[in-house]
C-alpha cells in the first residue's frame, strides 16, 4: 500500500461518520455472481463500511486495514454486531502482502491460501500498486470461482447546477497537490485500469450508479475533512510563516456569503461505480 493515511483518531471518527455509505443495489450485484459464501475478505476494510452489509451472507468475513485505529473502530463495531448477529467477524490490522504471516498465529481465524469466495475493495485500490495487487489477489487469495468486487465514488457531490458546486470543485482543486493518489484515477472508477482486470480476470462488468439525497452543509465540511490531502495540506502549512492558508476556513466563508447555515440540508449526490470480475 502507498500510504499511511487514516491513522490519527480524530480522522478516523470523521471518516465513520462522514463517509459516503455504499448503497444496497451495489451489495445486491456483489453478489449476484458468488457461488460459495463461506468466506470474505474486505481489504483496505477501514471501519467496515463494506464488510458489515454484506457479512450476513458469509459464515466468516475478514476485514483488514494498515490503520490501526480504523481497525479498533471497527472491532467495537463488531462486538456490538455480533450481539445480535451470529456471525464470524474478524478484523486484523495487516498489510495485504503480509497477510499469511501476521495471521497464521491467530486462534480465531485460520487463513489458507485461496480460501475467499469474495474479495471486497471500497474507495482504496488507487493506494496499491493495480498489477501487484490484482495477480496477488488471483494467485493467493481468491477460490478458482472466487469474485472479486472493487467500489468506490466521486469526489465531486453535486450536480453542475447546484450553487454549491463551483465552490466544492474550487476546493478540490486546492487540495489536489496534496493527495498522494490520482484523483482523476479515483473518479473516474480505475477506467484506465480495465486492460489490466481483463488481463487477470475472464469476465468483466462495470456499473455506475447515483444516489440523490439530502445532507447537511456541516457534514459536508466534516467529509471534506476526512481526506489525506487535507490531512497532508495540514502537516505541510498549519503554523508555518508562509503556510498557505486553511482551505475550508475561504470555503466556509463563501458558502455562508451564499446564504447557507450549517444546519442547512443539501441536495446531496453519491457518485458511484462498482467493478465485478471473476475467471467462471
Amino acid at each position: 500500500m502507498k500510504s499511511q493515511q487514516f491513522t490519527n483518531v480524530l480522522q478516523t471518527k470523521l471518516y465513520e461518520l462522514a463517509r459516503p455509505k455504499y448503497t444496497n443495489e451495489i451489495f445486491k450485484l456483489m453478489m449476484q455472481k458468488v457461488v460459495n459464501k463461506n468466506c470474505l475478505l474486505d481489504i483496505a476494510c477501514g471501519s467496515g463500511q463494506l464488510l458489515f452489509p454484506i457479512c450476513e451472507n458469509f459464515q466468516t468475513s475478514i476485514g483488514i486495514d494498515v490503520s490501526q485505529e480504523q481497525i479498533n473502530v471497527a472491532k467495537t463495531k463488531a462486538e456490538k454486531f455480533k450481539e445480535t448477529n451470529n456471525k464470524n467477524i474478524f478484523f486484523y490490522t495487516t498489510d495485504i502482502y503480509e497477510i499469511e504471516n501476521n495471521l497464521k498465529n491467530e486462534k480465531e481465524f485460520k487463513y489458507e491460501k485461496n480460501m475467499f469466495d469474495l474479495v471486497v475493495i471500497g474507495q482504496a485500490f488507487h493506494w496499491f500498486e493495480e498489477e501487484k495487487l490484482l495477480s496477488f489477489i488471483k494467485s493467493d487469495l481468491l477460490k478458482p470461482d472466487g469474485v472479486l468486487a472493487i467500489t468506490g465514488y466521486q469526489k465531486q457531490h453535486f450536480k453542475e447546477e447546484h450553487k454549491l458546486n463551483p465552490l466544492m470543485g474550487k476546493v478540490l482543486t486546492e487540495f489536489n497537490p496534496y493527495f498522494e493518489c490520482d484523483v482523476k484515477y479515483n473518479d473516474s472508477g480505475y477506467l484506465k485500469a480495465y486492460p489490466t482486470f481483463k488481463k487477470y480476470f475472464k469476465n468483466f462488468d462495470n456499473k455506475n450508479f447515483t444516489e440523490v439525497f439530502d445532507n447537511t452543509v456541516e457534514n459536508l465540511f466534516l467529509y471534506l475533512k476526512t481526506f489525506s490531502a487535507y490531512i497532508n495540506f495540514k502537516k505541510e502549512n498549519e503554523g508555518k510563516e508562509n503556510g498557505k492558508p486553511d482551505p475550508l476556513v475561504e470555503f466556509e466563508k463563501e458558502v455562508t456569503q451564499l446564504g447557507f447555515k450549517m444546519e442547512d440540508k443539501v441536495e446531496y449526490c453519491n457518485f458511484y461505480f462498482l467493478l465485478v470480475m471473476d475467471n467462471k
